[in-house]
């Protein structure tokens, strides 16, 4: 899948959390989603490494592609067999443990749980149909 493809499929299932989606399509659409940002961020003036505000363009952006994200993650997660809760439990474990651990061990749970959640959309999908729908690349 090419970046366009991958750019008008999670945008035509813009809302979709059902069935799968490739590493390809994935991938894709987050490098898009990267270089548009970085893009918004550089035309709202908030490139300086101190700088945390969300500009209007960047707010916008971001309002509009979130969504799709979450859905193309919860996509990609069903093609290797992991539950499309996985993005919640995510949000809810930081949540926590910012609220309740030390800076240094929420710093180290943060880093384990983005680890384990970029093997789950690394990892190759599964070969043919799974419980979550049919193979994306057939």
């Amino acid at each position: 899948m090419r970046l366009e493809q991958s750019v008008s499929m999670c945008f035509s299932k813009y809302a979709t959390f059902s069935g799968r989606a490739s590493r390809s399509e994935y991938w894709w659409f987050v490098l898009f989603i990267t270089i548009l940002t970085i893009f918004f961020r550089f035309a709202d003036g908030n490139m300086a490494a101190d700088q945390m505000n969300i500009g209007p363009l960047e707010g916008i952006w971001s309002l509009v592609t979130i969504i799709p994200y979450f859905a193309v993650w919860v996509r990609r997660l069903h093609d290797v067999s992991f539950s499309g809760y996985w993005p919640l439990y995510y949000i809810l474990a930081i949540v926590i443990v910012y609220s309740f651990l030390s800076t240094s061990v929420a710093i180290t749970a943060t880093v384990m749980l983005g680890l384990f959640s970029l093997y789950q959309v690394v990892i190759k999908g599964n070969e043919g149909e799974n419980e979550y729908g049919p193979d994306p690349l057939k």
